[in-house]
């Protein structure tokens, strides 16, 4: 039923992205030709309130991973669930900004490239301790991947909010009258 399981990224330099959906169509089909338009309905609901629930948890295991400073970056997490004809999408997406507006989730997802001065001999920086840096590299840094790996740890109770809608299904189409 899982068709895509994995993370997305947003537009380069704009937000983090986790995202997953559900390939409904043969399950769809299935109940349509068996119990008609009211299983259709049922199936999407019922599916549409597992990925919700599976969208919250994946966004409390991600923000779990990330090192709270402000807490910014965990408030900032917003999630989706988008119902399509035969597929169903959840996303959770991070849109924190810095004080003058640098968008760091998809930094502290991803990562960074190292870097030097361009047409000065230094970098110069002061740290949030106030303390001056001067040097001539800044070492890469690979991220943490905190949305990717959440979603993945988060993989084991998807499955299983997929299953308990799967057995409410059963029972409420079940309950069905043929159309």
């Amino acid at each position: 039923m899982v068709s895509r399981f994995a993370p997305q990224q947003g537009p380069p330099g704009n937000q983090s992205t986790a995202a997953f959906e559900i390939d409904a169509s043969k399950v769809l089909r299935l109940g349509y030709k068996m119990k008609g338009g009211e299983a259709a309905r049922i199936i999407r609901v019922e599916l549409s309130s597992a990925v919700k629930q599976s969208v919250g948890s994946a966004r409390d295991k991600a923000n779990a991973r990330v090192r709270k400073r402000s807490g910014k970056l965990q408030r900032s997490a917003t999630t989706r669930v988008r119902v399509f004809a035969t597929r169903i999408e959840g996303v959770v997406t991070w849109t924190a900004r810095s004080d003058k507006g640098f968008p760091y989730p998809i930094v502290i997802e991803s990562g960074r490239k190292a870097f030097g001065p361009k047409s000065a001999p230094f970098l110069v920086f002061k740290t949030r301790d106030g303390k001056w840096i001067r040097t001539k590299w800044v070492r890469a840094w690979p991220g943490t991947q905190f949305a990717s790996k959440g979603l993945q740890e988060t993989e084991p109770q998807i499955i299983g909010f997929m299953a308990a809608a799967r057995d409410r299904i059963a029972t409420r189409v079940e309950a069905v009258a043929v159309s």
